[in-house]
C-alpha cells in the first residue's frame, strides 16, 4: 500500500538528517547492507516522521551509503519534507530486498515494523519503518 495513494497531502517531518560514521553502526545494519565495498564508509542517516493530512503514520529511519548519494539523478541529502519513497520510487531502477517484518510492544499497543533494503540505480540503502496506530495498515477492510 502506498501511503501517497491513502491521504491528499504525505509529509515528511525531518527528525535528523545527518552524516554518520560507519562505527554507530549496528551489526544488524552491516549484515543487511552485506556488501564490504560499503560497510567501511559514512552514511546519511534520515530519520522521519512521515504525516498524513496532518496525522503521523510512521517512523521512518533511513541509512544510505555516502556512495549511493553520488552520481544520481536526485539529491538524497536534500529531500526536506518530501517522503523518501515518493523520490526513490521515480528512479530509473528499483528493487527491494532483504525484506523483515515484525511486531513491537510499545506504549501505543502492538505496532507493525519492516526493514528492508532498497535499491535504486543499482545503489543501496537501508530502511526501516515502524507504523503508528493512525496507520491505513491497521485498517481492516
Amino acid at each position: 500500500m502506498r501511503f501517497s495513494q491513502q491521504c491528499q497531502q504525505l509529509s515528511a517531518q525531518v527528525v535528523r538528517n545527518q552524516i554518520i560514521p560507519n562505527s554507530q553502526l549496528t551489526d544488524f545494519q552491516r549484515d543487511m547492507l552485506l556488501r564490504s565495498d560499503i560497510v567501511d564508509q559514512d552514511y546519511l542517516l534520515r530519520e522521519v516522521v512521515l504525516a498524513a493530512d496532518g496525522e503521523p503514520w510512521l517512523l521512518g529511519s533511513t541509512l544510505i551509503p555516502r556512495s549511493s548519494l553520488t552520481d544520481e539523478q536526485f539529491d538524497l541529502s536534500k529531500q526536506g519534507d518530501v517522503p523518501l519513497g515518493l523520490t526513490v520510487f521515480q528512479a530509473d531502477q528499483v528493487a527491494r530486498d532483504q525484506l523483515h517484518l515484525a511486531t513491537i510492544s510499545s506504549p501505543l499497543g502492538e505496532l507493525a515494523a519492516r526493514s528492508s533494503r532498497l535499491w535504486m540505480n543499482q545503489k543501496p540503502m537501508l530502511v526501516a519503518e515502524l507504523f503508528l496506530p493512525p496507520s491505513p495498515i491497521y485498517l481492516k477492510e
